[in-house]
């Protein structure tokens, strides 16, 4: 909102004749009072003072009073006699007191003592005091005391004098530096120790007149000079003399009354007399009254005087009373506005002020407060004639927004002009807002052009019922209204809505619930909001980049002359200066909770003017938002009821003594409403503690140590204090744990324990060595029965892999000579075969198992469709039954790198057990999917990071009790009548060795699921190698057959004559070595080799297979085992093999293998081709 261009000549003039105006209203200021009520003793207080320390002292008619911020106390009450006047107090340099006792009685401090001087007049006449001071310390302190006929008096040291000069009336004296100066009727003179007057170089002159008032400015090394005609200087230490304000209020002096004079530091002046006070604002050269109607307790002041904090202390019959800044300035009711909610103003412009109410306006000018009813408003129902908006237009009058009225205009002199009557005004009326020769009409759901005579919807017309607020034109001619639903945008392109978006917080209703919208200086626009202040920036709202954040309701905003923002809550007002918002919540109590969102404005001055529920706030332009933080000081430390030194470390038993520190606050700006907070030195965590000026923080159970207390405080609008330290403390423990106490305890118990070991050493060591024999007999028995375990199951393993590899053999023999038999044609569709056949895949099976669970079974791993894996396997194992099965495969599924037998057998039994824990039908779903192992899941499950697949088979069954769930996997473990306890541990066997994991999750009635991970491939996907006609292959391939079981090599023998092969069969290496040499030598030499990799006492099949490439280094190579304990048949082209061909086999997997290996073309070099080439078949079903 801008604001017009007013005279400052006629701003100043204006300004003057409002505040000589407003005493018959009254100002609200910010006072707090000390009186009886508050434990001051004497509520007539003569004089007030600060102390050295901190401390304020009211010399008082009962006596002298110090008050600490929470408490008075009576001083010297041993010295001054009960119900003695104390006129004055002063410090001298050394910081010691000098008191004024009525009539005529002077006392010094020294050391917590009162030292008399001698009276300052004789016996037979009164005399009293009525001005004072002193300079300089000890003995060589020099006072002056003014009185009313006898004139000055000096005190050199040892006696009293008159000092020449005029003595027909009280002079005011003021101590300037190391002089005392004196206020004369002709100018200003110094007091010397001999009493000679003499006068003050000045560089310039002051006014004519006598003078009634000195005091000591806030400026270093000036003196302010209050003249009795009313004009008000500043003399400066250099002389120069500077004229501050004529025309002044005259102060009614009597013969022996003077002026208390005092500047609070914001270029303002408060003086007064027991009967009047005035306050002097120099950056407006207005002048006000203050008094009761002000918040004070008294209409006149026996003195004044500023602290270090810049508060402002008046001392007066009725008590003592402070004010944090005599520039601010409050209105309500009770000081003459004709309502006390404010809800909109505006300048007028000759500088005065416009507030609306309900039903009337207020206008603080030159006729003073004057309240001007609105034209048709109901008295006995204002609230529907409420203020909504006021602006300038720019000709010196406003523009009115009243809803229930219409739009008016006021000139500031007549009553208001209704433009606009109610009927025509299109809606509740929100804002107006001058637009060239149109107004601009904000009504609750539109914008409006008004041309005096008609409206028209402005830029076509928003066209929702959006809840339409505050309207603000910007400099670049955009017209934007806050709203319910954002902020809206106005041009020659119509309208465009912006909201705000909280991010990851929840939307809600009041998220975008705007109030208003303000262009400041720097062309930003800022926008309050039911959760906070935002920033409007292009076509987006975002937050204000405000420390702290500021999320409250903001209802108006302004900007002042010094770049700082005055932002009106839902509880008091914030501002915010570069970034940083300082709250100034604390004065809410005094000025109003809730800010009106049109009831702001800086008036010419630079004043800022809000206005609330409950009236109106004036803060002057050069008002600091930032106090000064208290300033602390240990006032008491205790341990226990014993009093400690304050500096020196206090001494506490840790578990008996407790600790009491009272600490106070040397801030007096809000004293009732400081905050403190303590912890333990170098630790983080803080305790908060509100108090009234004092911190009584008790510590009981303090552990044994050094420790330390860290103390900060912090008032009404300051930030923390420094902090302040306490003494070290040292919490001693108790006497046993103390370390002389400890060590002499030790000693004697150590010299008992030998004295008694020496008694019954002998008994001691038989004894130690029966329990030595019976300990080390136990762990022999331990470990023995440990020992017989593990061999126990290493014998069980062997003895798997034994009877697994001649189980083997066994059923190899039987598969090949079976596949022999269904050779003939006769015999291919033989039931009994076919059984056969099945008997002997059970047999496989469980040979199977018995390898996996021996020490041997390494997967032969390559890329594999687990999925077509698991629907082959469901298929077989589920075929007749009635469960229903299920398969759930993700798209793009990896394939793992896996053994398929293996996996077969894993599936299988787990198949097996979810239709056994299913005998009367159920379902079973099978679920694969990808899934990545990372971090934390890869150490719970103790496998490596990176990509797998997940299996998962659930069943419907009864579930698996928790207490033996831990047991499933182990070895011979079964719950099944006639299991074996092989299935489960078969499993865990071989997902492990696929470097997987397998788990269940299981609760008794709600099934189990069983959760595989195996390895992802980065291969691909190698299909297994297609059969061939069983006598197709040519018979020009020579087979070496290697192979200890006689049996089994005549068969493998026959196979491979019924192939197509040629094949001589040797049972040991020296053979297999003698038949290579004949066919070399003649001309018919082997091309490929079968070799059996377990040759009992001979050697192994890869140092075979080495000793007949060096022979014949073409010579292509498969491995067979029944029993590869050594990882051969798994890793068979590391070793030089070109196929394995795992026990038992048929006939077609043997016509398989060599059927994919003879059009290879191969390469041997040593005992290994490297060449990785070859096949391997399941497991020979």
């Amino acid at each position: 909102m801008s604001r017009p261009e007013i005279s400052l000549n006629a701003l100043r003039v204006g300004a003057a004749i409002v505040a000589l105006a407003f005493p018959a209203f009254g100002q609200g200021l910010m006072v707090d009072s000390y009186t009886a009520a508050d434990g001051l003793a004497s509520s007539m207080v003569l004089d007030v003072r600060q102390a050295p320390g901190g401390h304020r002292w009211f010399a008082a008619r009962g006596g002298l009073f110090e008050y600490d911020g929470a408490d008075f106390k009576r001083l010297f009450a041993d010295q001054l006699v009960p119900g003695t006047p104390v006129r004055f107090v002063r410090f001298a340099d050394d910081g010691e007191p000098w008191i004024v006792c009525s009539p005529d009685t002077v006392l010094h401090g020294e050391q917590g003592q009162l030292t008399s001087l001698e009276p300052f007049a004789s016996a037979n006449e009164l005399q009293p005091a009525c001005d004072f001071e002193v300079v300089g310390s000890g003995a060589d302190a020099f006072a002056v005391v003014s009185t009313e006929t006898r004139g000055l008096l000096c005190w050199d040291g040892s006696e009293w004098s008159a000092v020449n000069g005029p003595r027909d009336r009280a002079r005011p004296i003021e101590r300037f530096g190391d002089r005392i100066v004196v206020g004369l009727d002709d100018g200003l003179a110094t007091v010397d120790r001999t009493g000679t007057l003499s006068p003050l170089a000045l560089d310039g002159e002051l006014p004519p007149g006598s003078i009634v008032g000195l005091c000591a400015a806030t400026a270093a090394d000036s003196l302010l000079v209050l003249g009795a005609e009313g004009w008000l200087a500043r003399v400066w230490a250099r002389g120069e003399v500077e004229l501050l304000a004529r025309g002044l209020p005259a102060p009614v002096v009597t013969g022996g009354s003077l002026v208390a004079l005092v500047e609070d530091g914001r270029g303002a002046t408060i003086y007064g007399t027991p009967w009047a006070i005035f306050h002097h604002d120099a950056a407006t050269g207005s002048v006000r009254k203050i008094d009761r109607h002000s918040g004070l307790v008294a209409d006149g002041v026996n003195a004044l005087w500023r602290d270090d904090e810049g508060l402002v202390w008046l001392a007066s019959d009725l008590g003592a009373m402070k004010i944090a800044d005599p520039g601010l300035q409050f209105f309500d009711e009770n000081v003459g506005l004709c309502e006390g909610e404010v809800s909109a103003i505006a300048s007028l412009g000759d500088g005065r002020i416009v507030l609306g109410h309900h039903g009337a306006l207020t206008v603080v000018g030159s006729a003073g407060l004057r309240h001007v009813p609105l034209p048709g408003a109901d008295p006995t129902r204002p609230a529907l004639a409420r203020v909504m908006d006021l602006e300038a237009d720019g000709k010196g009058g406003v523009w009115i927004a009243v809803n229930g009225l219409g739009i008016g205009h006021f000139d500031g002199e007549g009553p208001p002009q209704l433009v606009l009557p109610p009927a025509e005004a299109k809606g509740w009326l929100s804002s107006v807002h001058p637009w060239g020769d149109e107004l601009l009409v904000t009504t609750g759901d539109e914008v409006w052009l008004f041309d005096g005579e008609s409206f028209e919807r402005a830029f076509g017309g928003i066209g929702e019922s959006a809840g339409l607020r505050r309207l603000e034109v910007t400099d670049d001619g955009r017209v934007l209204v806050a709203s319910a639903l954002g902020v809206w945008i106005g041009g020659s392109g119509g309208w465009r809505q912006v909201t705000a978006a909280e991010g990851d917080r929840p939307q809600t209703h009041l998220t975008n619930h705007f109030y208003t919208v303000y262009q400041s200086g720097d062309g930003r626009v800022w926008c309050g909001s039911a959760r906070g202040l935002w920033l409007l920036e292009g076509d987006r709202l975002v937050r204000a980049p405000l420390s702290p954040p500021l999320e409250r309701p903001v209802y108006s905003v302004v900007e002042d002359d010094r770049g700082r923002l005055w932002i009106g809550t839902d509880n008091g007002f914030e501002c915010a200066h570069d970034g940083r918002v300082t709250s100034l919540e604390w004065m809410a109590e005094r000025t109003g909770l809730e800010s009106n969102r049109a009831a702001v404005e800086i008036d010419g001055f630079g004043r800022i003017w809000i206005g609330t529920t409950d009236g109106v706030t004036v803060f002057p332009a050069n008002f600091e938002v930032e106090r000064q933080p208290p300033r602390l000081e240990l006032l008491s430390m205790t341990v226990g009821a014993v009093t400690q030194p304050l500096h020196a470390t206090a001494r506490l038993e840790a578990a008996r003594d407790d600790l009491r520190l009272l600490v106070g606050s040397r801030s007096l700006l809000s004293e009732r409403n400081v905050e403190f907070r303590y912890r333990g030195a170098g630790l983080t965590e803080w305790s908060y503690e509100s108090g009234a000026g004092h911190l009584d923080a008790h510590f009981t159970g303090l552990p044994a140590g050094e420790h330390q207390v860290e103390i900060q405080a912090r008032s009404a609008g300051s930030a923390w204090s420094d902090s302040l330290f306490s003494p070290r403390i040292l919490a001693v423990g108790p006497v046993w744990s103390r370390w002389w106490f400890v060590t002499l305890l030790t000693l004697l118990s150590v010299g008992a324990a030998l004295g008694v070991y020496r008694a019954t050493s002998d008994h001691r060591r038989a004894r130690a060595l029966e329990v030595e024999v019976e300990r080390r007999t136990r762990e022999l028995q331990s470990t023995m029965a440990e020992l017989a375990k593990t061999n126990q199951l290493r014998s069980l393993g062997m003895l798997a892999g034994g009877i697994a590899h001649d189980l083997r053999n066994v059923l190899t023999i039987l598969t090949g000579n079976l596949s022999l038999l269904r050779m003939e044609t006769a015999l291919a569709e033989n039931p009994l075969l076919d059984a056969s056949d099945v008997a002997l895949d059970r047999a496989a099976q469980l040979a199977a198992q018995l390898q996996t669970f021996a020490t041997g079974g390494e997967p032969v791993r390559r890329p594999v469709s687990v999925a077509e894996v698991v629907e082959e396997t469901a298929s077989m194992a589920f075929a007749g039954s009635r469960i229903a099965v299920t398969v759930e495969a993700q798209e793009e599924l990896h394939r793992a790198e896996a053994d398929p037998g293996q996996l077969r057998q894993v599936f299988e039994n787990l198949l097996l057990n979810a239709r056994q824990c299913q005998p009367d039908g159920g379902s079973v779903r099978i679920v694969l999917r990808n899934h990545r192992v990372d971090g934390a899941e890869a150490t719970e499950r103790a496998v490596g990071e990176g990509e797998y697949l997940c299996v998962e088979v659930c069943d419907d069954g009864p579930g698996i009790p928790v207490q033996i769930q831990a047991r499933v996997f182990d070895p011979f473990f079964t719950t099944r009548e006639g299991g074996t306890g092989l299935g489960l541990a078969t499993s865990n066997s071989i997902v492990k060795r696929h470097g997987g994991v397998i788990g269940l999750e299981s609760a008794s009635g709600r099934g189990t699921t069983f959760r595989i991970l195996l390895p992802a491939a980065e291969g691909e996907l190698i299909a297994e190698p297609s059969e061939v006609a069983a006598r197709g292959t040519s018979g020009r391939e020579r087979v070496l057959v290697v192979d200890d079981d006689r049996h089994v090599g005549l068969l493998l023998m026959e196979m491979l004559q019924v192939s197509g092969f040629e094949a001589e069969v040797a049972d040991s290496s020296m053979y297999a070595l003698q038949l290579l040499d004949r066919a070399s030598t003649e001309g018919r030499p082997f091309t490929l080799a079968i070799i059996d990799q377990t040759l009992p006492g001979d050697l192994s099949g890869v140092e075979i297979l080495r000793r007949l490439r060096q022979r014949s280094p073409q010579l292509r190579a498969v491995a067979s085992s029944g029993y590869s304990e050594d990882g051969v048949m798994a890793r068979y082209a590391e070793h030089g093999f070109q196929a394995a061909l795992p026990k038992p086999y048929r006939l077609h997997d043997l016509s398989r293998t060599l059927s994919h290996l003879a059009p290879v073309p191969h390469a041997a070099g040593g005992g290994h081709d490297g060449a990785g080439n070859g096949t391997q078949l399941g497991d020979g079903r």
